[in-house]
């Protein structure tokens, strides 16, 4: 029984399954530290501001309509009309700067914004408005916004070339924060052709910034050094530039791309219309951890089988402890990676915590063999699984492919290195 390659191949597979009990842990571990890190992200948001997205500028022009009811007495009702920009050009660029909650860091940003566009009074009589009282004194134009804390300049609004200035409150069509400003008298009336605005906006955020394409044109031209973009929403944009020194980009939007009305009385749905782009953080210490625990059987496969077959070369028993010691090993790298990782750079936490364990295995492996060249099969073999996995982990991609063909390579290698071997007579008792 003691020189039995079977009963011996059996044991070892039994303590590669009983190994999977610690990497469980050690997932678990992984989580529980991903989700303290989210939390500590959210309190930094929280405190600095959340996601944005700009809504507008929008008017709202209320108009009186009468009508007689069952006793012939007059009543009057007040209908909204949301009218929407002809055009809208928003411009600026996006710095990002790094914060830090304990060991645990996020990106924000403050995005420097020029809008700038034209309004013109709507068709009443489209609308089922004609002969009501439309209230010019009355409208009111509104930027709606996601986080009014974000707000770091409350610049005024140029409207036909007069400043306004912007308050707080409830912007209309269902927007619940807003800046918004009272339109100068004399400025709006049925038989004025377009007027301008232009707003500078300074705004702070985190993780997003979406934009809603209320004009009949819309443009967005944005610039910034953060060099991992993620664009989404509705709309991709037309012309884009990504570089490890940051990015540009430009969307345009037309009133026919999108199911906005551009005057309505009704309910709009602007979110549906959002678009824009997420600060993305590349792959970060906690994904690529889960992902390397997923190859932990491998390793203890590939590692357990470079040991089988020296032990069998070399006519030297090993005990199944002296395995389970080899196998701790290496499912104690994923120990080390995370805690590495969490305080510095993850190549150099990946080059520590693999250094470590080649080491450790390998010294154990000289004190067991006693022999310098099998020392350094075995130093070799865990340098290149390492190495091996190191470039699964960060070529995202392809990861599934490369890995893929590492195993084929590793089937052809070992069924070439023992094509000629006697399985039977290694059965035998050995002096």
């Amino acid at each position: 029984m003691k020189n039995s390659v079977t009963v011996k191949s059996l044991l070892v597979g039994l303590l590669m399954l009983v190994l999977l009990i610690p990497t469980a842990f050690v997932g678990a571990l992984i989580g529980e530290r991903e989700q303290r890190r989210n939390a500590a992200v959210a309190e930094i948001h929280s405190s600095w501001s959340g996601q944005q997205t700009v809504t507008g500028p929008l008017l709202n022009i209320p108009v009186q309509l009468s009508s007689k009811d069952a006793k012939g007495q007059i009543r009057w009702r007040t209908e909204n009309v949301l009218v929407l920009p002809e055009e809208l050009a928003i411009s600026g660029g996006i710095a990002t700067e790094p914060r830090y909650r304990g060991i645990y860091k996020t990106i924000v940003y403050t995005a420097k914004l020029s809008l700038a566009g034209a309004f013109a009074a709507p068709d009443f009589e489209k609308l089922g408005l004609a002969g009501g009282i439309v209230r010019w004194d009355r409208a009111t134009i509104a930027l709606g916004l996601s986080d009014l804390r974000g707000v770091k300049e409350n610049a005024p609004l140029q409207w036909a070339g007069r400043p306004v200035a912007l308050d707080a409150g409830a912007g209309p069509a269902g927007q619940p924060q807003a800046l918004v400003a009272a339109v100068p008298e004399g400025t709006l009336s049925a038989g004025s052709r377009k007027i301008a605005f232009a707003l500078p906006l300074e705004l702070k955020g985190s993780e997003s910034l979406y934009f809603v394409p209320v004009g009949k044109t819309t443009t967005v031209d944005l610039k910034s050094p953060w060099p991992s973009p993620a664009f989404k929403g509705t709309f991709l944009p037309e012309s884009r530039t990504v570089a490890a020194d940051g990015f540009s980009a430009r969307w345009k939007v037309l009133h026919i791309n999108r199911n906005l009305p551009q005057a309505t009385t009704g309910a709009v749905d602007f979110a549906a219309a959002a678009f824009g782009l997420e600060l993305m953080i590349p792959v970060d210490q906690y994904t690529s951890a889960w992902r390397a625990v997923k190859y932990e059987m491998l390793f203890v496969f590939f590692t357990f089988l470079a040991f089988f077959f020296i032990e069998h070369f070399q006519a030297k028993r090993l005990h199944p402890i002296q395995y389970l010691l080899v196998g701790s090993g290496v499912v104690l790298f994923y120990l080390l990676l995370l805690s590495f990782s969490e305080q510095m750079p993850f190549p150099l936490a990946y080059a520590l915590a693999s250094a470590a364990i080649v080491a450790v295995v390998g010294g154990y492996a000289r004190a067991v063999f006693g022999r310098a060249s099998t020392t350094a099969a075995v130093v070799g073999i865990l340098g290149g699984l390492y190495a091996y996995l190191y470039t699964l982990l960060r070529l995202e991609d392809y990861a599934l492919l490369l890995g893929s063909l590492g195993l084929l390579a590793a089937l052809a290698l070992v069924m070439y290195l023992t094509r000629r071997f006697d399985w039977y007579a290694l059965e035998a008792p050995t002096a």
